[in-house]
């Protein structure tokens, strides 16, 4: 038997935050309250086409994205699967491996001894993990669901800003933050931020 096994190897790469860690989404700022670790096993039957992994697709799904409006935030770990068959891995607009091309991914690459990194952020439905597969597939997640809260005024000690496109980055001096400032001027926003 397998076994989903990514803290022995993974966890100190992909750290969790904890009640009180404050993360920052365009210009507000949220303080998480309840951390909740949270594995999901999803199996997609024959071949899929750009199956997405949100609530539109399955309510089964409501816990693998964010949602600010019911304070919550997601963050989706790694992934590992059991079938060798060819999967892509797509976020957003584009592939999540290269952005260049978009490989296939099969067991040798994100297998339940050694899962694949996704490190994707989510604060709404259009965040989400999707997939196409050759055949069917079992998909094991490693998911962090945050609980926040508004946070007033500006935060006097790091904080995480989570980017429109899921990427996150620790901001830990002015400098930095005024940098991020620039290249979030750039960046499409998810609707309704």
């Amino acid at each position: 038997m397998s076994y989903f096994n990514p803290f022995t190897r993974y966890e100190t790469r992909l750290p969790t935050l904890r009640p009180g860690h404050i993360i920052r989404i365009a210009d507000k700022y949220y303080m998480i309250v309840t951390k909740r670790t949270n594995p999901k096993k999803v199996t997609t039957t024959g071949a899929q086409t750009d199956y997405r992994f949100k609530t539109e697709t399955s309510s089964t799904f409501t816990d693998m994205h964010g949602k600010l409006s019911l304070n919550r935030i997601v963050h989706i770990q790694y992934v590992a699967i059991d079938v060798d068959t060819n999967t892509r891995f797509n976020w957003g607009t584009q592939p999540l491996q290269s952005k260049d091309v978009n490989n296939n991914i099969q067991t040798w690459a994100a297998n339940l001894s050694a899962p694949m990194e996704v490190d994707r952020w989510s604060y709404e439905e259009e965040m989400h993990l999707y997939v196409t597969t050759a055949a069917t597939q079992n998909f094991y997640f490693m998911l962090i669901e945050y609980e926040v809260v508004p946070y007033l005024g500006e935060p006097t000690t790091p904080f995480l800003h989570i980017m429109a496109n899921g990427q996150a980055i620790f901001v830990e001096h002015e400098g930095i933050q005024k940098t991020l400032a620039q290249v979030l001027a750039t960046q499409p926003r998810p609707k309704g931020k």
